[in-house]
């Protein structure tokens, strides 16, 4: 489990070299990831029509893996001495800098949010039209999505970015890992021992073909945005459960498939949300902390399948509706995290639309002055009339007629 974990946080970089591709690279290795339970599945299978013992399949997948990994290792391995030898050319200084090292943050992560530039799309069309909002007022950027790469992981840490994300990985993992172990439960209530349990491996065959949503899952974050489609997956999970009571077999299968799709779904976000939201530097520390964390949920599945039997005799309905429950919950807490966003966005960009106006007017009175001045007059204040003389009204004009409210 640990190799496979950090075979899959190892592949998440290629994304940023490809941002184009960002989102579908960490879909396809998020589902792969996911999709390979289905190995163990393949060997049974090949065991029962090849007559190859469990320790030749096992051996046959560790070549496979050599086969694989070695490349990568041997190209790493000549990055490693092309970043030495530049180092040795620029007379000793080592000019690789780790993405894990915190001297990565530059001076412009010493700089808070409001002293960086506009990060999120919109804002210099704002800044160009003059048109904007007051300041802490609503403000919707593009897809509500929010850039924090330039600040420190400890200031990444404290941010609500990471707080809601944090939550949805928890969440979504215990009730992945939960409707599995309920499953053969609820198929057993429903008569699945009648078929010989046909829909139990159903649903071991559907499960692992999450990994062909990867394109779609890709679509989706690009076409609407992060938080909308991590609703999206919440709302996956709250069908899931709601299905799940409904006492058909035929429906289970349909079940099955969304399942599958919030699995996918799942995993692809919390690593699309970690890339955008904080960058490359700190992304693998988040996914760590995020599945770590998220991992000490699992520990509460016992009790609960324990609380089923002694509580609910058997019957995990009740379950079924206090996760859905969650589910809404959860649904709040994203809408909260995207009001958020929007009233940050509108600040920054009236911080931004003030400032602006601020040195624009500075530089238009001081223009005036310029051209006053290169003309011989400089005055301030209202000029009498009585001193009008031919050469002011030649000079300047005749003073602008004011209306009063009478007029």
């Amino acid at each position: 489990a640990a190799a496979g974990a950090l075979a899959m946080f190892a592949g998440f970089p290629v994304s940023f070299v490809l941002p184009e591709y960002q989102t579908l690279i960490l879909s396809g290795v998020s589902c792969c990831f996911d999709a390979s339970c289905i190995i163990f599945q393949i060997f049974y299978t090949l065991n029962q029509w090849t007559g190859v013992s469990r320790k030749g399949l096992f051996w046959g997948y560790s070549v496979v893996a050599i086969l694989v990994m070695g490349p990568i290792f041997y190209f790493w391995s000549l990055i490693k001495a092309e970043e030495r030898r530049q180092a040795e050319m620029e007379g000793g200084k080592d000019i690789y800098v780790s993405m894990s090292d915190e001297s990565t943050h530059i001076a412009s992560s010493e700089l808070e949010p409001s002293d960086m530039p506009l990060a999120m799309p919109g804002a210099s069309e704002v800044i160009a039209t003059g048109q904007g909002r007051t300041a802490g007022e609503d403000t919707a950027p593009e897809k509500d999505e929010e850039d924090l790469t330039h600040l420190k992981l400890s200031r990444q840490m404290q941010s609500l970015a990471f707080a809601t994300n944090l939550g949805f990985t928890i969440v979504g993992i215990l009730r992945a890992t939960l409707y599995i172990g309920i499953n053969g439960i609820l198929l057993g209530l429903y008569g699945d021992a009648d078929t010989g349990y046909a829909y139990n491996n159903t649903f071991g065959v559907i499960l692992p073909l999450g990994v062909l949503l990867a394109p779609m899952i890709s679509r989706t974050v690009d076409a609407v945005g992060m938080l909308n489609t991590m609703q999206a997956t919440n709302l996956f999970s709250v069908a899931n459960f709601a299905l799940a009571m409904i006492p058909n077999l035929q429906v289970q299968v349909v079940n099955f498939i969304i399942f599958a799709m919030f699995r996918a779904y799942l995993y692809s976000c919390i690593a699309a949300f970690n890339a955008k939201t904080f960058g490359v530097e700190t992304m693998g520390r988040f996914m760590g902390m995020c599945n770590s964390i998220g991992a000490f949920g699992i520990l509460l599945q016992p009790f609960i399948i324990d609380a089923i039997f002694g509580v609910f005799h058997g019957r995990p309905t009740v379950m079924c509706i206090i996760f859905i429950l969650i589910g809404l919950a959860l649904t709040a807490a994203i809408e909260l995290y995207r009001r958020h966003i929007r009233r940050s966005y509108g600040a920054m960009l009236g911080d931004t639309l003030t400032s602006v106006s601020s040195v624009g007017l500075r530089e238009s009175v001081a223009s005036r002055e310029s051209r006053r001045s290169s003309k011989g007059i400089v005055f301030s204040g209202r000029f009498p009339s009585s001193f009008r003389t031919q050469s002011f009204d030649d000079t300047f004009g005749p003073p602008p007629t004011v209306r009063t409210r009478a007029d």
